[in-house]
């Protein structure tokens, strides 16, 4: 096992049961930590990557945020290399403190990813400015963005 130069593990129930740690998985962790390329994996769509590096840290694990994966990790990353700047808000809060909180802050646009949108590879996203909420691919949500976006640059034209 040993001659294996990458290992991805679970989380919760492989490095830790809530907030005990498994002492013989961080022990190997540690033991192997210059070797082996450790990468760390929640399907928790509701912990932003920094929750897990904290706690891996807490725990003697040198965890940094490109060692985390989770959903939305690749999906942040889709929204960022198309030009989109984005914020992950994964406070414990309620739903629609989340949604007063984006609309506080002018944030044109919310998505949200939870175990169904997963399930069936999809992006749920609401247009603060019309309420108009939306489920398509990663890819088809960019270009709605995006477009969303073009049309409310355009600004009106004065008229005398």
């Amino acid at each position: 096992m040993l001659n294996k130069k990458c290992f991805v593990l679970d989380l919760d129930g492989t490095v830790y049961l809530g907030d005990i740690p498994i002492q013989e998985t961080v022990d190997f962790i540690l033991r192997h930590w210059d070797t082996i390329d450790f990468h760390f994996l929640s399907n928790n769509t509701s912990k932003a990557p920094t929750t897990y590096v904290n706690k891996l840290t807490r725990m003697g694990i040198p965890a940094t945020l490109d060692r985390i994966l989770s959903p939305v990790t690749p999906l942040i990353a889709h929204l960022r290399g198309n030009g989109i700047r984005t914020q992950l808000h994964c406070e414990e809060k309620k739903f629609k403190q989340k949604i007063a909180y984006a609309d506080k802050l002018g944030i044109p646009y919310v998505i949200f990813l939870g175990e169904d949108e997963i399930s069936a590879g999809v992006v749920a996203c609401k247009d603060m400015a019309t309420g108009e909420q939306t489920k398509l691919e990663p890819a088809a949500t960019v270009y709605r963005i995006k477009a969303g976006l073009a049309e409310r640059e355009k600004g009106t034209v004065i008229q005398k």
